[in-house]
């Protein structure tokens, strides 16, 4: 695998990757710099055996959809993108999604990822963008429509830079107001994506609940899925997610 050059928050590191290991990937606390490489060990949880299980099935039926390993992905996103086992860094481990690189950063709105995204993605080569976000804008007080008009400005941004998207909805929340508006969000995204053709990878389902509250056993804080709520998601990413990413570059 080729050595690359990141470019993060002004910080340039030279990563020299290892056979044995897959995609790089980028992000950080609070918008710190730092580089980790994503090996199939580091990915695969041993807690969840059944759910690996899972993975591995569905992974084998999404080998024929598999991208070219010329084809620089990156994730935008949170902490939810970012997390060591999270459900981004799983899929990435699989081999099936190309030249991948994690762009989450702990903590992060939307507005945050507008103001990187020149140097975390198209600084980073970026011919597909996968974007998470509204977690943190929620935290933060925003509404539902002022989330979806800044998912908006990120996707518009990167289709002006000749960079494909695939959208995703944000997972659950536990708490009676916080679920319902993660329900309320996903619903726009869900609108947003069908009248705009955009590919839409829908993890939702994997770990929340019709109240918008995560399912038993799939998040420690009540915000961020834990490790078995991660490789539900990453079930769902690895048997989609190559198919949405040729859908978005053929389309871009």
């Amino acid at each position: 695998m080729r050595t690359r050059i990141v470019a993060m928050v002004g910080v340039i590191t030279l990563v020299a990757v290892a056979l044995s290991i897959r995609p790089l990937v980028f992000g950080g606390n609070s918008g710190a710099a730092s580089v980790a490489a994503v090996t199939s060990a580091s990915a695969t949880p041993s807690a969840s055996s059944s759910a690996s299980s899972t993975s591995n099935s569905l992974t084998t039926r999404a080998l024929s959809n598999t991208v070219s390993s010329e084809t620089v992905v990156v994730g935008l996103g949170d902490s939810i993108t970012f997390r060591p086992q999270s459900w981004f860094r799983q899929t990435c481990s699989i081999g099936l999604i190309g030249d991948c690189l994690d762009a989450g950063i702990v903590g992060n709105t939307t507005l945050q990822m507008y103001a990187r995204f020149q140097t975390d993605v198209v600084g980073a080569g970026a011919d597909v963008m996968v974007l998470m976000g509204g977690t943190n804008d929620m935290r933060h007080g925003a509404s539902t429509a002022q989330i979806l008009k800044r998912l908006k400005r990120l996707v518009a941004a990167a289709h002006e830079n000749g960079i494909a998207v695939v959208l995703a909805t944000v997972p659950a929340r536990d708490g009676a107001k916080a679920g319902q508006q993660v329900l309320a969000l996903n619903r726009a995204i869900r609108r947003w994506a069908a009248a705009a053709d955009l590919p839409l990878l829908d993890m939702y389902g994997a770990v929340g609940t019709k109240s918008g509250t995560y399912q038993a056993g799939l998040t420690d804080d009540g915000l961020h899925p834990n490790v078995a709520g991660f490789t539900r998601m990453a079930a769902i990413a690895e048997a989609k997610l190559p198919g949405l990413l040729q859908e978005a570059l053929a389309a871009q």
